[in-house]
């Protein structure tokens, strides 16, 4: 019987199961870290809790109308108006932007005029 070859293997798999501890040590380290790392503040909670609640909002879009000083930007502000309380309330307030495509393009007008604030309100 060849004893040489069995002392290698012997060897070989000695190799293979200090790897193997060692490699679960790692594993277990790093999960050992992680409620540190990941943990949740009363304050995440409770913006869980309240992520799908209704929220009611109610706008008062008539300042533009208030502050137009000539024919041009009282009718452009009210058909901003109308386009805000008759076909964008229909969204139900899902617009994520801030402000809002509409109140930026009514904006970019009032601040760069109507031809390059027109331009700036499309993508």
């Amino acid at each position: 019987m060849n004893y040489k070859y069995l002392k290698g293997g012997f060897s070989r798999l000695s190799k293979i199961k200090a790897k193997w501890k060692i490699s679960l040590f790692l594993f277990i380290l790093s999960f050992s870290y992680t409620p540190t790392l990941f943990s949740q503040k009363t304050n995440d909670i409770e913006n869980f809790r309240n992520l799908f609640s209704i929220q009611e909002h109610h706008h008062n879009w008539s300042h533009y109308l208030k502050e137009s000083d000539n024919e041009f930007k009282i009718f452009f502000s009210f058909l901003f108006i109308v386009y805000k309380e008759l076909f964008s309330s229909q969204d139900m307030d899902s617009c994520v932007f801030t402000p809002s495509c509409s109140v930026y393009a009514i904006e970019s007008i009032e601040q760069k005029g109507v031809f390059l604030g027109t331009l700036s309100a499309f993508d």
